[in-house]
């Protein structure tokens, strides 16, 4: 089985959003509430980091004649998602939202560093030392 990856985001429309009451949490957090299937359901939105987006997919299926051929098109985009817990609010430890944090924080930590900015941090903190050893 080969699967086909022509996925083109910049065509897909930007996906619709259904709004629900909720409440704000003193950290500034809003939560919103719903029920699913009888179980109480409190939710917030995670916005996804700078640079992310989201896709949509539509998976499809088919024959190439030889062999099953999978493919998949970009339907929609978003740049956020509504995260739910049963019976409790969502808290900044929860994998989901940390994930997205690390997400943000990994491009920080693997960009490209410029020698000299190095040296002149070395200096910079040489020069510190020796400040220190003075007083």
């Amino acid at each position: 089985m080969s699967v086909a990856r022509n996925i083109n985001i910049g065509e897909a429309p930007s996906a619709s959003v259904h709004y629900l009451q909720g409440y704000s949490q003193p950290d500034g957090t809003i939560v919103l509430e719903a029920s699913f299937r009888g179980r109480f359901m409190k939710g917030s939105e995670i916005f996804l980091p700078e640079g992310f987006s989201g896709a949509v997919l539509e998976k499809k299926e088919g024959s190439n004649g030889t062999e099953a051929t999978t493919s998949y098109s970009a339907t929609g985009t978003f740049d956020s998602f509504t995260y739910w817990n049963h019976d409790t609010a969502p808290v900044a430890t929860d994998g989901i939202r940390r994930a997205m944090e690390w997400a943000a924080l990994a491009s920080h930590i693997h960009k490209p560093v410029d020698h000299k900015d190095v040296e002149a941090e070395v200096a910079k903190r040489e020069a510190q030392g020796k400040d220190k050893e003075a007083k």
